[in-house]
Parts: structure tokens; C-alpha cells; sequence
């Protein structure tokens, strides 16, 4: 029983931080894309 709750509670830990490397990566891409875009005018 411990065993299996550990092995979850990482498993949601990973999917949380993954979750928001992914999020991190869309708004870095987005926010250079942006300021490449102001910058151009």
C-alpha cells in the first residue's frame, strides 16, 4: 500500500512539473515571439 501511494505521488508530481515546463515553454516561445514581432516594426 505504501509502496503503490509513493509510486503515484511521484508519478502526479511528474505530470504536474511537466505540465508546467510545457506551460513555461509556450509562454518563453510566445513572449519572444512578441517582442521579435514589436521589434521589427
Amino acid at each position: 500500500m505504501l509502496l503503490r501511494w509513493s509510486t503515484y505521488d511521484f508519478h502526479w508530481k511528474m505530470a504536474v512539473v511537466s505540465k508546467w515546463l510545457c506551460i513555461s515553454k509556450y509562454i518563453n516561445f510566445h513572449s519572444k515571439m512578441l517582442l521579435t514581432n514589436m521589434t521589427g516594426y
